[in-house]
């Protein structure tokens, strides 16, 4: 029994939008509650679930563009020194 799991292959335009794409679909999810909370007049359930599906989505696209940022950042500049050290 292998103990990897086998990784889901996402293409490279897909991969790049993914933090994007989650942190815009938070905002709706989170406007659709609250407009639908108002419009009703009290939190039903589907508001409820709405506001922690956002949250959820908020959390994944903040912490995952974040993550990208210092990863890319971090190689930049060991790259930067590895080619200053060569010269």
């Amino acid at each position: 029994m292998s103990t990897s799991a086998k990784k889901i292959w996402w293409p490279h335009s897909l991969y790049e939008i993914r933090p994007t794409a989650s942190l815009i679909l938070a905002a709706l999810a989170a406007v659709w509650a609250v407009g639908d909370a108002l419009y009703q007049g009290y939190w039903p359930f589907f508001a409820a679930v709405l506001v922690a599906l956002a949250y959820a989505l908020a959390l994944y696209g903040g912490v995952t563009q974040q993550l990208r940022e210092a990863y890319r950042r971090e190689q930049r500049q060991r790259q930067q020194r590895q080619t200053a050290g060569n010269v």
